[in-house]
């Protein structure tokens, strides 16, 4: 991450994804999107060449019921880059501590490290049930933001995560909240 993602990620509190990251995060969105934009197109195509307009009520249905899912989808794929919001008075040192315990009890990999950044993946296992997930950890003075996405290059984003992103935010989320400081 940039010190410009992260920046603007902190004043988001939102994971700012970008180039081939942001592409494959939305893919699934787009593919949805790519058939419901490209049947109005041969429609308008078919008349450009036949030279009259035919307007097929059934290329507008499926134009509404591509439409509709590639909304949804973009929904649901931009809400899970919303970061949790911990309020803490943990020093840094406390919150790395907590943070390390976490993701070596987890196996998470570290992937980035800055003073303001960690970000942590995880290994996709068919029996596990994971895509790979993408931890990041930002702080923010008496802040914490946690997210977890499936990892963008792994290749697709996944739409249904099957739960281990969110106990992966929860598992920081609540050792956070319980943790006292010393």
């Amino acid at each position: 991450m940039s010190e410009d993602e992260i920046r603007e990620a902190l004043q988001a509190a939102r994971l700012q994804l970008r180039g081939a990251d942001a592409f494959w995060h939305y893919a699934s969105a787009g593919a949805f999107a790519a058939f419901a934009i490209g049947a109005p197109l041969f429609m308008v195509g078919h008349a450009l060449v036949k030279g009259h307009p035919v307007f097929d009520p059934a290329l507008g249905w499926i134009t509404g019921l591509l439409g509709l899912p590639a909304l949804l989808l973009l929904s649901i794929q931009y809400r899970r880059l919303r970061f949790v919001v911990v309020s803490t008075a943990l020093s840094r040192a406390e919150i790395l501590a907590i943070i390390q315990e976490i993701g070596a009890r987890l196996e998470w990999q570290s992937a980035f490290v800055s003073a303001q950044a960690l970000t942590f993946t995880t290994s996709p296992g068919f029996l596990s049930g994971s895509r790979g997930e993408r931890i990041t950890v930002l702080l923010d003075h008496n802040r914490v933001l946690v997210n977890s996405i499936v990892d963008p290059r792994l290749g697709l984003g996944d739409v249904v995560s099957g739960g281990r992103n969110s106990k992966n935010e929860g598992f920081v989320v609540i050792r956070l909240r319980n943790a006292q400081p010393k």
